[in-house]
């Protein structure tokens, strides 16, 4: 299916002017939502929630995302990505304007969920814009939108966070984060071409339909099946590597929590430097080169004792999820089929994966020591390849 949207204003700007401008957007919006989420937690601090209300009032804002990804992603394409982008901008704006005012742990859950709501539109909005721009910017910066949006959540967000809180206070916070949401949306509709789409037939065949349609197609089914099984792994290192460090193996604190900082500082590096390398890389061998650095990665971290392993297996997973990044991202924006439709289901792949790799570890660990979690993943890596590799015979038997 040929491209449906197509921008109906303006000519295009310069490849250079727009990664400056959308990279300068990626960052803000990452730290406004890193700001708004660290206040939320240390606002719901002050007011005494326990740590199960506190994951109560952040799980209800990740689960209306993982709900909304893919109903966003079909939205936008009849909308447009400038218009959806003003509208979700506004929302996030409203409320944190109200948030000050809550009095319980109830009312953040409730207003971080109207949050949750909105995200998954600005999220697919952005990620629209970024593939439809791919093939003209060149595929050696496929990786400059996450490491964007990961420098502003991982680095200037919590930044932010720190000072306002700590100067200010958390409305200061709130309504900081509320203002950001509006200049971005401001900004938004001159930055995003008009793309609303035509009426066209496939607009009557159901969500499920074309969901199915989408899939059947090879390099969408495995660039989502990857990009869920990458963000799963992802996140089984990110909620009990502290676990591991600290408990099973006795680091402190500090030394543990800098594991997180390790991969979070390899995987921006890896995004704007390994691009050279990464492009080089045909799909299969970008694939298998994951494959052998996330099976290393889960093998140091679930043999290693020593911080060294430790962070090595941290490096190893950074660099097998950017590769994998890499050649999704090239993979989709060469698809001919509806951009937002596309970033729809490949959110809902990542933010999915993230869930289920969480609990899934959770899960493990009740029946082994969490230290063996990693190693035992192995297993649904290699699954995944099978299946792939199942998939790919099955196509060229069929051809």
């Amino acid at each position: 299916m040929s491209e449906i949207a197509q921008p109906m204003e303006k000519a295009q700007e310069s490849p250079l002017n727009f990664i400056q401008k959308f990279m300068l957007l990626a960052v803000v919006s990452g730290g406004s939502i890193a700001l708004g989420r660290i206040a939320t937690q240390l606002f719901a601090i002050h007011l005494g929630a326990t740590p199960l209300q506190i994951g109560a009032i952040m799980a209800l804002e990740q689960a209306a995302m993982v709900m909304m990804a893919l109903p966003a992603g079909f939205l936008i394409s009849k909308l447009g990505v400038r218009a959806s982008y003003f509208t979700a901008s506004l929302g996030p704006m409203l409320v944190y304007a109200v948030m000050p005012f809550a009095m319980t742990w109830q009312w953040l859950a409730v207003a971080r969920g109207l949050i949750g709501i909105c995200i998954p539109f600005r999220i697919v909005s952005m990620n629209t814009s970024f593939l439809r721009e791919l093939p003209r910017i060149g595929p050696d910066k496929a990786g400059w939108y996450r490491g964007s949006q990961a420098i502003g959540i991982s680095l200037v967000g919590p930044a932010l966070a720190a000072r306002v809180t700590g100067h200010f206070g958390y409305g200061a916070a709130f309504v900081a984060s509320g203002l950001m949401f509006g200049v971005m949306g401001a900004a938004s509709l001159t930055f995003f071409p008009d793309t609303r789409a035509p009426a066209v037939d496939s607009a009557k065949v159901s969500l499920r339909g074309q969901v199915g349609s989408l899939l059947k197609q090879r390099n969408i089914f495995e660039s989502c099946l990857i990009e869920h099984v990458s963000s799963a792994t992802t996140s089984l290192f990110s909620t009990f590597i502290l676990v591991v460090a600290i408990k099973s193996l006795g680091m402190p604190r500090s030394l543990a929590v800098s594991l997180i900082a390790v991969q979070g500082c390899t995987t921006i590096a890896s995004l704007f430097l390994g691009s050279r390398l990464y492009v080089r890389m045909s799909r299969h061998g970008g694939y298998a080169w994951s494959l052998g650095a996330g099976i290393a990665s889960l093998l140091c971290l679930g043999l290693g004792h020593s911080y060294g392993v430790l962070a090595a297996g941290a490096c190893l997973l950074s660099l097998a999820s950017t590769s994998i990044h890499f050649q999704n991202m090239t993979q989709l924006a060469s698809n001919g089929a509806d951009k937002s439709k596309i970033s729809g289901l490949y959110n809902v792949a990542g933010m999915s994966g993230g869930v289920v790799g969480a609990m899934s570890g959770g899960l493990i660990s009740s029946l082994t020591a969490v230290q063996n979690v990693y190693p035992l993943w192995i297993l649904v890596l290699l699954a995944t390849a099978g299946v792939i590799a199942w998939r790919a015979r099955r196509s060229l038997a069929d051809a």
